[in-house]
């Protein structure tokens, strides 16, 4: 996953339609990741996106990448940094920025049923389907990217070729 949202950030990064990349991460990006069209915000509570709603009201985009394995957390974890943390980012994007395109990065076996043995495939689904239902923003995509590169980055055209 992380080499995937890697991609992500450096084709943002050459895509000449694309004047600005914010990142918010729990830690700062490796020094090695410079550009004059990116800014890093180190962000810890991932429920409260308070200190950066003005961050959101001049995005056109947000591509949400947080995530973990199902195997390295409890359920109850999973379920929060998964389902929670996209939520209170989605819905905090709402009020001020409803308009901003959410681009949610899930995977492979999200059950929309929300019936799927797997404790990954519920909640994905249950994601997915709870930013269509709740989330208050106008325009919610959902890209599945295992195991893929992206090959061009306009939100408007997001593109994936399988490797």
């Amino acid at each position: 996953m992380v080499r995937l949202v890697l991609n992500v950030f450096e084709k943002s990064i050459e895509d000449t339609n694309i004047e600005h990349v914010t990142t918010i991460t729990r830690r700062p990006l490796d020094k090695n990741i410079i550009s004059d069209k990116h800014t890093n915000v180190s962000h810890t509570d991932f429920l409260d996106y308070t200190p950066l709603l003005n961050l959101f009201e001049n995005h056109q985009a947000c591509i949400w990448a947080l995530g973990t394995s199902q195997n390295t957390v409890n359920e109850t974890e999973y379920i929060k940094i998964t389902h929670d943390y996209t939520l209170a980012a989605a819905k905090s994007i709402a009020n001020v920025n409803p308009a901003m395109r959410f681009i949610f990065i899930s995977g492979m076996g999200a059950d929309p049923m929300e019936q799927s043995r797997f404790l990954f495939g519920r909640i994905k689904g249950k994601t997915e389907n709870d930013l269509v239902k709740e989330s208050g923003l106008k325009e919610i995509y959902t890209e599945i990217l295992d195991n893929c590169t992206i090959t061009n980055s306009p939100v408007n055209n997001f593109k994936i070729k399988n490797k």
